[in-house]
């Protein structure tokens, strides 16, 4: 005689079923701490996992290594959309973006202890004061208190390069003259007054 495998109740949600051969069903609850923890894992082996599969990779020049591939990654975290562990928006529990959207810069840092929620594990600060205040601002976030200093040069490199093209689009600065050709003239960019100063 076949006994007919009943469906779970549906109040049961943080319980865990397991079916025998004989079609008997036995339940036992799961802790949400057990839940919580399931989740949490080395950044190394997340690395691992979404090296060569993730939707954000890019490959440009070749389909190898050899033939002068390269990988960029187009995700939200990384300063130098380059494919790589150190720069990795996915894997590392700890980056900083910086993102354009428009004429507002943002910067975008990852809170470790709320890595489980991540609509909650992105903390973003607006960079619309002038360029030294939010270079001050990118210092102090994120490399001062032991960050991620690791992406101090990139981080401060990406947000001159857009504060440049933000400053383009509002009229504040001239765009670098294209030149195509021998024959083309050498009309430059004036500098203004409100040049940034060098990055190192």
């Amino acid at each position: 005689m076949q006994h007919e495998a009943t469906p779970p109740h549906p109040q049961a949600t943080n319980m865990c079923f397991l079916h025998t051969r004989s079609q008997q069903i036995f339940s036992f609850p799961i802790s949400k701490k057990i839940t919580e923890n399931m989740v949490n894992c080395a950044d190394s082996l997340v690395w691992q996992l979404v090296n060569n599969n993730n939707s954000f990779m890019v490959k440009k020049n070749g389909r190898t290594n050899r033939s002068g591939a390269v990988r960029f990654s187009k995700e939200s975290g990384n300063v130098k959309n380059v494919s790589s562990f150190k720069y990795s928006g996915i894997a590392n529990s700890k980056t900083i973006g910086i993102d354009a959207n428009g004429q507002d810069i943002t910067m975008k840092l990852k809170t470790v202890s709320k890595s489980n929620a991540p609509k909650k594990a992105v903390a973003t600060t607006p960079l619309k004061k002038c360029y030294r205040r939010s270079v001050r601002t990118i210092t102090k976030q994120a490399v001062d208190n032991y960050y991620r200093q690791d992406l101090s040069g990139a981080a401060l490199a990406r947000y001159g390069k857009l504060n440049m093209d933000v400053k383009v689009k509002k009229g504040l600065r001239k765009g670098a003259a294209l030149k195509r050709g021998r024959g083309a003239g050498n009309d430059e960019a004036e500098p203004g007054d409100d040049d940034m100063p060098g990055l190192n």
